[in-house]
């Protein structure tokens, strides 16, 4: 718009300047004096289109300012809401692997407990075990010695037994051996009292 009013300006002065110089008269005063004054319109239209033109500007400037001061307000919240959940997030997940650490410990430590108590339990198992099996052997070897002895006693009974048997048998061979002696000793006295 403010372009073809210039253009419409310019063809007028254009046109003015070209027509023959024609001698002051009240006809070309009066022609003149509306051309002024249609110049003179026509400027401050001008004037005036430029003037709503700057503030058409100024207020497109502040509107893209404050839209611009805006998105970057939304957009600060944005990030700082993002951020905020982020941190959030982060906590919870701290929160958790805290939970699972501590469950995990528990769990360990259950563990343990459990094998220490398996392990202390089999070891009294194992030296009760041992007692048992020590207290079997000390009893089958007392029982061993105990049989041996009887036997041995049995042993010694019988070999006196024996001895006192072989020397009654002794005595009596001897005692017989006597006996025949004595009786060859009287059948020779009697051959010899009867001459023979």
């Amino acid at each position: 718009m403010k372009k073809l009013i210039t253009m419409l300006l310019s063809l007028t002065l254009v046109a003015a300047l070209s027509l023959p110089v024609l001698a002051e008269n009240p006809v070309q005063a009066a022609a003149d004096a509306r051309e002024a004054a249609y110049a003179k319109a026509v400027a401050n239209y001008q004037a005036e289109i430029a003037a709503k033109e700057d503030a058409y500007v100024k207020a497109v400037d502040a509107y893209s300012a404050q839209a611009a001061a805006k998105a970057d307000a939304d957009a600060a919240a944005i990030v700082a809401a993002g951020n905020a959940a982020h941190a959030a997030q982060l906590a919870e997940n701290d929160a958790i692997v805290a939970y699972s650490q501590a469950l995990q410990a528990s769990i360990v430590k259950k563990e343990n407990a459990y094998i220490a108590a398996v392990n202390a339990y089999a070891a009294q198992a194992a030296a009760k075990a041992d007692a048992d099996a020590a207290a079997i052997v000390a009893a089958g070897n007392a029982a061993h010695a105990n049989q041996i002895a009887q036997n041995n006693a049995i042993a010694a009974y019988g070999n006196s037994v024996q001895a006192a048997a072989d020397a009654r048998e002794a005595a009596y061979a001897d005692a017989v051996a006597a006996y025949q002696a004595q009786i060859a000793a009287q059948e020779a006295a009697y051959l010899a009292a009867l001459g023979m």
